[in-house]
């Protein structure tokens, strides 16, 4: 009996499309056997699993039940006008019945529309061309803390001395990345839709791999100063708690430069206390035809490296000048460290 149905299932489904290999079958009949068991309740042939499943699309298709649906008939079932069935209609007992798409009924406003997953658009744009740009600052430079083995100086000074009993590893300092990043986000409520801008630019500073270290801070506005935090909801610490006592750590401010803090002044001290530490910029996201209407209007200019000293402890500024010779003009200071 259940070799019957199977060989009757399986040539109901070769009329329906392709020929379905016996893997496939097997797949269905376990899908079949986990499907959501049907509310009952009376409501004619087919109110099963399969109704229970498709319910909601039915329902906005403009069906009360799977028994309304015009349903594919098996070829070698009896004529509809022969009385098995009705108004063209599947005879009913028949579980040899499905539908290869879910049917849907006449479009009413507001109905015919489902929901769709868009993927949001890329926050930071030219990515490759921002990792480039930070190759140069992919430099190594021996830890002070930390000593590997060195194996072929080790392998030479056994060779050397063959008979001294044990040998003496040669340890030398590790190379690590000179520079670490301290990327600092602005939370004014201005900020908000920048958010992405954020994670993105954040993960990008990851994968560059120029960095011997990426932590990402908030700015907080405290009233009478502002503070810094390690999570949105964290404690307020003091700028100088993200302070390198190196000088190797670069620091990023991503901000609009609009909120109260930035046109109170009480951003400025935070600022200078981290430029005299190390390299630290502003990440405008305005376009830059708006910059002159924030707290802190950028002056066009060119920031050079002196030659002998440390690039992160001292650089030189060069405004740009107008064509007649004179250098423009800009409102606020301008602070190098």
């Amino acid at each position: 009996m259940e070799t019957e149905r199977l060989r009757k299932l399986r040539d109901l489904l070769d009329t329906l499309g392709p020929q379905v290999t016996p893997l496939e079958l097997a797949e269905m009949l376990w899908l079949a056997e986990r499907l959501p068991p049907g509310e009952g309740g009376g409501e004619g042939e087919g109110d099963g699993a399969y109704s229970h499943a498709l319910r909601p699309s039915l329902e906005r298709a403009g069906y009360a039940s799977v028994s309304q649906v015009r349903w594919p008939r098996d070829p070698e079932a009896s004529d509809p006008d022969a009385g098995d069935a009705t108004d063209g209609q599947d005879a009913p007992g028949d579980p040899y019945r499905a539908a290869l798409h879910i049917p849907r009924g006449a479009p009413r406003p507001g109905t015919d529309a489902e929901d769709v997953l868009v993927p949001a658009p890329q926050a930071l744009r030219h990515e490759l061309e921002i990792q480039r740009a930070l190759r140069p600052l992919k430099q190594r430079v021996p830890d002070r803390r930390r000593r590997v083995l060195d194996e072929e100086a080790t392998a030479a000074r056994a060779a050397l001395h063959a008979g001294l009993r044990p040998w003496a590893p040669v340890m030398v300092p590790a190379t690590d990345r000179l520079l670490s990043l301290a990327l600092v986000v602005d939370t004014s409520p201005a900020m908000e839709v920048w958010r992405p801008l954020a994670r993105e630019l954040r993960e990008a500073m990851q994968r560059t791999g120029a960095f011997r270290d990426v932590r990402l801070w908030h700015l907080a506005d405290l009233g009478a100063s502002v503070g810094i935090r390690s999570s949105p909801q964290g404690p307020a610490l003091a700028p100088a708690a993200m302070v390198d006592p190196t000088g190797r750590q670069v620091t990023l401010v991503l901000s609009d430069c609009s909120g109260p803090h930035w046109w109170g002044g009480r951003t400025a001290p935070a600022l200078r206390l981290w430029a005299r530490r190390g390299p630290t910029a502003i990440l405008q996201p305005l376009p830059e035809r708006l910059w002159r209407r924030t707290a802190a209007p950028a002056i066009p200019g060119k920031a050079i490296g002196v030659p002998g000293a440390r690039p992160q402890h001292r650089t030189a500024f060069h405004p740009a000048r107008r064509q007649g010779g004179t250098p423009r003009a800009g409102r606020g200071p301008c602070a190098r460290p």
